[in-house]
């Protein structure tokens, strides 16, 4: 698992690319988060999911996770309708980094509209 930047990621995705941010703590339920991501990229649309991991959380429950997230994509895609969805992973950050990281998400956010 490889952390980059949201300015990286951006430079591969565009801003406008109608996506969401999603924070996994330390007393995060697993299955719980992983059935709220699938919904939230299929309610709203989202062809971009930033998945922030707090640091100590074990990387291979966030590959479980992601991995899950994956599989039910898969089989909720409707043939003609399918478009590609992005998952990305920033693991090991502080909660400082997290809460500066949503501001900085949701003032982005805003300045679009």
């Amino acid at each position: 698992m490889h952390n980059i930047s949201l300015e990286e990621s951006r430079k591969r995705f565009p801003v406008g690319t109608p996506g969401g941010i999603f924070v996994y703590r330390l007393q995060t339920d697993s299955s719980q988060f992983v059935m709220d991501v699938v919904e939230h990229i299929h309610e709203l649309g989202l062809q971009r999911a930033v998945i922030v991991v707090q640091e100590g959380v074990p990387e291979t429950v966030i590959l479980d996770a992601t991995e899950r997230i994956t599989e039910l994509l898969e089989n909720r895609r409707c043939p003609a309708g399918s478009k590609q969805i992005v998952i990305e992973c920033l693991h090991g950050l502080t909660r400082t980094e997290i809460r500066r990281m949503k501001l900085q998400w949701e003032k982005s956010r805003r300045n679009q509209f």
